[in-house]
């Protein structure tokens, strides 16, 4: 059952903050989890961290605390083990928040699928398959940005680290028996790159689903409606859904060329928004496309491939990875994510730098990994009681 009534220190001021990390500088390992509110805002509010260490358990209040490097440092000291599960959007906050860079991980969730788990596998289940207890989820959505914290709140954001010791000597012992601990450290070096958590910013228009749908010139529209959207969610820190929502993209997008009356009559979009923008997304329309803009668009990926036998081929060789994963204990979402799937058949030339992995490489091994880089080449072959996939000379 849920672990109640845990004894924790709870730390609201620069000076219990300082007293913490003196108290733990010996420490050989910290488990860590946030709790952040993202919704209805542009910059995502950090509200709580839970820590426990061998000294004890801890919650900081970074509302109350202006400077917390007397935590976060210890997050990026390669002498201290940091315990996680599914901490990579953690990391990602606290890198663009702090510019920090943490050393030295081990993450449940990505360690669990090297264990014949799914990955991603939620805190609950890892929780009650390897150690037998139950974490009740009563707070998953909860008013983090309220103060004062109900005690209620404080226990269910504690439980979400107190098991992580346990489950790291569980699945740690694990790993050993089978060799995969290496692979497991491979794998999180990847958050421990500086390079991992850069942002292109057009990621939001190379990825739109829409994009790669639309010509030349609704493509520029969508462009800048994109880059509108964002600049004015940042600066009023709204949601980008707050300023204009994309389920209504498309009909903007069919509205726009009638100008002005053609938004005006069309019912589907909002007249407040019409009436304020209205002019804003005529301009957008109507202005010639900067070099800049045309070289995005070159940037593009291709729309789905409407090679079927190509698409059919790359399928059945992902089948394959995904029966081998499964002999092997092993979830094809790290060895293999279908997104890296998807790319391929979109791109024939994309290359998958996960690929570059040495723990991949082994496991997959050179055939399957020439497959992969080849894949234009590969046909199927029908024969006597099998059936074959190889590579066309």
């Amino acid at each position: 059952m849920m672990k109640t009534n845990p004894s924790f220190t709870f730390i609201d001021t620069p000076e219990a903050l300082r007293a913490f990390a003196e108290d733990n500088a010996d420490i050989d390992w910290l488990a860590f989890d946030t709790e952040f509110v993202g919704e209805k805002r542009y910059q995502t509010l950090l509200c709580l961290i839970q820590v426990g260490t061998q000294n004890g358990d801890y919650i900081i209040d970074p509302l109350a605390i202006d400077d917390l490097w007397p935590f976060l440092n210890m997050l990026s000291d390669p002498s201290i083990l940091v315990l996680t599960h599914a901490g990579e959007n953690d990391y990602r906050l606290l890198e663009e928040q702090f510019g920090l860079i943490p050393k030295n991980l081990f993450d449940i969730q990505i360690a669990a699928g090297f264990c014949s788990y799914r990955y991603p596998i939620s805190y609950s289940k890892i929780v009650e398959a390897e150690l037998g207890d139950r974490v009740k989820k009563d707070y998953g959505v909860s008013n983090w940005e309220g103060r004062p914290i109900q005690p209620e709140q404080l226990s269910y954001a504690l439980n979400d680290i107190l098991y992580l010791p346990g489950l790291y000597k569980s699945l740690l012992k694990k790993l050993e028996e089978t060799g995969r601990v290496d692979w497991v450290r491979q794998e999180l070096q990847i958050w421990e790159s500086a390079e991992y958590y850069q942002r292109d910013p057009d990621k939001e228009i190379l990825g739109n689903n829409l994009i790669s749908k639309l010509r030349p010139k609704q493509q520029i529209f969508l462009i800048r409606l994109l880059r509108w959207r964002d600049e004015v969610a940042r600066e009023k820190n709204y949601s980008k859904e707050m300023v204009f929502s994309s389920k209504n993209m498309g009909n903007l997008i069919r509205a726009i060329p009638s100008g002005k009356k053609g938004l005006d009559n069309n019912r589907r979009l909002s007249d407040s928004v019409i009436k304020r923008h209205g002019d804003r997304f005529v301009d957008f329309y109507e202005r010639e496309a900067t070099p800049e803009e045309l070289g995005l668009i070159a940037r593009l990926p291709d729309g789905p491939s409407e090679n079927e036998e190509y698409e059919l081929i790359l399928d059945m060789l992902y089948l394959m990875v995904k029966y081998r994963c499964l002999k092997e204990g092993i979830s094809v979402q790290l060895v293999f994510p279908r997104g890296e799937l998807n790319n391929m058949k979109s791109d024939p030339g994309y290359h998958s730098e996960l690929l570059n992995t040495d723990w991949r490489k082994q496991f997959l091994g050179a055939e399957v990994l020439e497959w992969i880089q080849e894949r234009e080449r590969l046909e199927i072959n029908f024969g006597e009681g099998r059936i074959e996939l190889s590579l066309r000379d």
